[in-house]
């Protein structure tokens, strides 16, 4: 059944100028590579959890309790980067990155927030 829902949704949406896509890829930043997160492969998010950055954080830590510390990012299907975020013990994020380090262009996740 949960497959069925995943291939109705649309690939992506544009919404007021925004790009909107509900399935995100997790994927685990390394110290040598990047590699999508195995246990956590997708992250379904709806357009509420993007009304603010509290509640795009609120949705990041109810799901990221069991995830070991590091660097993570959400990719959309076209292979741009969402969203970038730090998560410390116990699932907490610690710091979301609003521009990319090698690009310095800010994620599209920050066109979201009010």
């Amino acid at each position: 059944m949960l497959l069925q829902q995943v291939k109705q949704m649309p690939a992506s949406q544009i919404l007021n100028g925004k790009t909107y896509q509900p399935r995100l890829e997790v994927m685990r930043v390394r110290q040598n590579f990047v590699a999508p997160y195995r246990k956590y492969r997708f992250l379904f998010i709806d357009k509420q959890d993007l009304k603010t950055r509290r509640h795009f954080v609120k949705r990041l830590e109810n799901v990221s309790t069991s995830w070991p510390q590091g660097t993570y990012y959400l990719k959309l299907s076209n292979g741009l980067v969402f969203a970038r975020f730090d998560v410390s013990e116990r699932g907490k994020v610690k710091k979301l990155y609003e521009t990319s380090p090698a690009t310095s262009k800010p994620y599209p996740i920050w066109e979201w927030f009010n």
